[in-house]
């Protein structure tokens, strides 16, 4: 439970806050299980509190300070955390559903088992971000970066990547299914028994991208590039590889007897 007076504090609004946390650096606050519902607290300093279980409904969080954070299970439905940052915050199973995190920085957070579903988070950065089973379907994650990311069996089926950057993430046994990754950047992106079936990832570059045994099925990989690619035993049923660049590229053991290479540059022998 939360601290009486750190919650007390925090209602007599932002500048008595802001004032106490830069009198005592060293105690760390316990706002735990608070209730923040629409509260207006933009720019407020949350840096290594302990927000365990937390509502902060429909708040304004905007430029908010969560670095280091303790925010377990917390809960940010609808919330509008635009320029928020949450660098190094614990974050796992924290709930996002709907919420504004556009140009959110969320580097080396834990986000395993959190709830990004419907999320706005154009421009957002999950670079070195721990991503593990997250729901992030249906959500706007276009020119987010999620280099280096560790996003084993997560789920951003249907979701938006558009000129996302993804390299050298780990999308190990992701699902992917409709997912738009057009203009993506997918250098040394792990998608190892990932499900991609009828993504778009036109114009997409992808050397030395892993496919190995990943559902590739009405997959659209055309105009990309995916020179050194490992396709490996995936499953290639009706995927365009129209015009894609396919240099060194590895088919070892996958059917191409239904896939498109239309003027592919490269292009395996059948």
């Amino acid at each position: 439970m939360a601290h009486p007076e750190h919650l007390a504090l925090i209602q007599s609004g932002r500048k008595a806050w802001q004032a106490w946390r830069a009198r005592y650096p060293q105690v760390i606050p316990d706002l735990s299980q608070a209730q923040f519902l629409e509260q207006d607290l933009a720019g407020f300093n949350f840096v290594g509190a302990n927000l365990q279980r937390c509502k902060f409904h429909q708040a304004n969080l905007t430029r908010a300070k969560f670095q280091g954070a303790y925010l377990d299970q917390a809960s940010f439905y609808r919330s509008d955390l635009e320029e928020a940052n949450f660098t190094e915050a614990i974050l796992t199973g924290a709930y996002f559903l709907a919420a504004n995190l556009s140009q959110v920085n969320f580097s080396q957070a834990n986000l395993s088992l959190a709830d990004l579903r419907d999320v706005v988070a154009v421009g957002a950065d999950f670079s070195w971000t721990t991503l593990i089973q997250c729901d992030g379907r249906n959500g706007n994650f276009d020119r987010a970066d999620f280099s280096q990311a560790q996003a084993r069996q997560a789920n951003f089926s249907q979701a938006r990547l558009i000129m996302a950057h993804l390299n050298y993430g780990n999308f190990n046994q992701a699902r992917l299914q409709h997912t738009e990754l057009s203009q993506a950047h997918l250098f040394r992106c792990n998608f190892y028994c990932a499900d991609l079936a009828g993504a778009a990832l036109t114009s997409a570059y992808g050397a030395e991208t892993i496919f190995v045994k990943a559902n590739l099925t009405a997959t659209d990989l055309s105009w990309g590039y995916w020179g050194k690619a490992n396709f490996s035993e995936a499953e290639l049923a009706k995927t365009n590889l129209a015009w894609a660049k396919l240099r060194y590229a590895n088919f070892t053991g996958t059917d191409l007897t239904t896939a498109n290479f239309h003027q592919a540059w490269d292009a395996p022998k059948s």
